[in-house]
């Protein structure tokens, strides 16, 4: 706030004024991570998280989960890969959705505190009475010392406690992942040596689905080539905006649009329903606002998926419960996001949909 006040100020330079926004724009980010972080660690508390056991493809979630970190460890300058340690069910039961949430949390805190060498993601699985899966998130970063180690998984703890600490976060990301992982039937557990890195091994009891094939190593070398061959990533394709606020919608297409999008916009359901029906290429993607007057997203949702429309769908919600993100793939949404949302989580998450398996297969 108190930088708030000196943009009043009719003195300052122009480079004064970008930086204090920058500075305000970097805290708010962080209060809002906090604020998201808390919920969702009160929700799990509180047994308010509902764990949905379906089918889950595993190659298909470990590409999304690597390539939604991609970008920032091309910007960090160190490697991102994946690798197969043995042969792995193709498919298993698990709650997808959980599951990415908590690799997606390691893989980003592992990208944070290493700042060269790499970030290798391993994925094993255990047959017998009690199949499991197991992934190991290994990283060449600064390491934890083995005094914290007992309490990295705490809530608000931090791996850099020192007065001169540079990696920020709440403190809340180890302990959020360690519930999730032992509501799915699983746990988190972390070996480390300072100044060499660390290994997040998460183990989930699983099964694998019946005539699954299995995956063999040799197909992560071959996404391990290919990601390193990948240019600087330029999103491109055509997004439709569904959103009443003229304020939230300019926000979403600015981001969308500087990225590389193509972006049209609706200001209701009804619109949008009358924009994809009337188009003569379809949409790679709708940007849907759930709570809107004249047709609101979920019947607007229902209504595209009900005329045909194959492409993704990403619902905005002020609403994060877990009956919320039933009601928005019930309704035919691909993915949800939490209003208020990051710029760079919202251009991560588009990316990904356009270009996942699932909604590939769907437009096949």
């Amino acid at each position: 706030l108190g930088y708030a006040e000196l943009l009043e100020s009719p003195e300052l330079s122009e480079q004064e004024r970008r930086r204090y926004l920058a500075i305000i724009q970097q805290n708010g980010d962080a209060l809002m991570a906090l604020i998201s972080d808390v919920l969702d660690l009160s929700r799990i508390e509180a047994g308010q998280v509902k764990v949905e056991r379906q089918p889950c493809d595993i190659p298909a979630l470990m590409k999304d989960v690597l390539n939604s970190h991609m970008l920032r460890a091309r910007h960090k300058r160190i490697d991102l890969s994946l690798r197969y340690l043995d042969a792995v069910p193709r498919e298993i039961y698990t709650d997808a959705f959980r599951l990415r949430q908590i690799l997606g949390n390691l893989v980003s805190n592992a990208i944070k505190f290493t700042e060269e060498g790499g970030v290798e993601v391993r994925v094993r699985w255990e047959d017998g009475l009690q199949p499991c899966l197991h992934v190991d998130i290994a990283d060449t970063g600064i390491g934890i010392p083995a005094a914290s180690l007992p309490h990295v998984f705490e809530p608000f703890s931090q791996v850099d406690e020192s007065h001169t600490r540079r990696f920020g976060g709440t403190g809340l990301g180890l302990a959020i992942a360690r519930q999730l992982a032992r509501s799915l039937g699983g746990d988190i557990s972390v070996r480390s040596e300072p100044r060499e890195g660390s290994v997040f091994q998460v183990h989930i009891q699983t099964l694998a689905v019946e005539g699954s094939p299995y995956v063999q190593p040799a197909d992560a070398l071959a996404f391990e080539m290919q990601s390193q061959r990948l240019p600087a990533i330029r999103a491109s394709g055509t997004v439709l905006v569904v959103d009443d606020n003229q304020v939230n919608r300019l926000l979403v297409t600015r981001v969308l649009g500087n990225a590389g999008f193509v972006v049209h916009e609706a200001e209701n359901g009804r619109q949008a329903l009358d924009l994809v029906v009337a188009a003569s290429e379809s949409f790679d993607l709708v940007v849907m606002d759930m709570q809107m007057p004249v047709m609101d997203g979920f019947e607007a949702s229902t209504a595209l998926r009900q005329r045909g429309y194959r492409g993704a769908v990403l619902a905005l919600t002020a609403n994060v419960m877990a009956d919320d993100r039933r009601r928005c793939l019930d309704a035919g949404c691909d993915e949800f996001l939490a209003k208020p949302v990051r710029a760079g989580l919202l251009l991560e998450t588009c990316v990904r949909l356009i270009n996942s398996s699932a909604v590939a297969s769907r437009r096949a």
